[in-house]
């Protein structure tokens, strides 16, 4: 193992001891002057926790998953309902029942997408899932009532016609069995 020779005077090596034990005491001193600021934040700190400060005001967030994309403003006086825009028909077959395509600008509030200033004269269109549109149409809903009110006349026949059986349709008792009471009140 070699040894170091140390080849300094007398005075070089009390030079350099003097400057070692400066650099000492200057991290001391740094050490002690951090120490002091860091007590200065804390006692800062702890009376600005007994200050009441005034609550900022949040503006209302709405949370991911809460969106329901498919809903949409009333219209007094009218129904509006989704259908999906196929190759059945369907936007055909609703204009021909009376409903009307609602387009952007007439949604209270508007469509509040990105680009949303190109389309307020676009139908409201929303994705349906499967690669399917649906687009946003309405009838009046005087026009909307007669047409539940055709679908329930309907549906109560057939309930009266099943719950009376053989005696209205004319159809022997045979296979008929039992006996089955049901209390429509409305």
């Amino acid at each position: 193992m070699k040894r170091k020779i140390d080849n300094r005077t007398d005075e070089e090596k009390r030079a350099t001891q003097e400057r070692m034990a400066k650099v000492r005491d200057g991290k001391l001193a740094k050490h002690q002057e951090l120490e002091a600021a860091k007590d200065a934040l804390e006692d800062n700190a702890n009376e600005s926790a007994t200050e009441t400060k005034p609550k900022e005001e949040r503006r209302k967030r709405i949370p991911l998953g809460r969106q329901d994309v498919l809903s949409f403003p009333k219209r007094a006086g009218f129904h509006r309902r989704i259908f999906n825009d196929n190759d059945k028909g369907r936007i055909k077959a609703a204009k021909d029942a009376g409903y009307t395509i609602v387009k952007e600008c007439d949604i209270d509030g508007g469509d509040t997408r990105a680009g949303a200033d190109s389309q307020m004269a676009s139908p409201v269109e929303r994705s349906v899932g499967g690669g399917m549109k649906g687009i946003l149409m309405e009838i009046s809903q005087d026009w909307y009532d007669e047409d539940q009110k055709a679908k329930q006349d309907k549906i109560s026949a057939e309930e009266k016609k099943k719950m009376l059986g053989p005696a209205i349709t004319g159809v022997d008792k045979e296979g008929y069995y039992g006996d089955l009471k049901v209390n429509i009140s409305r």
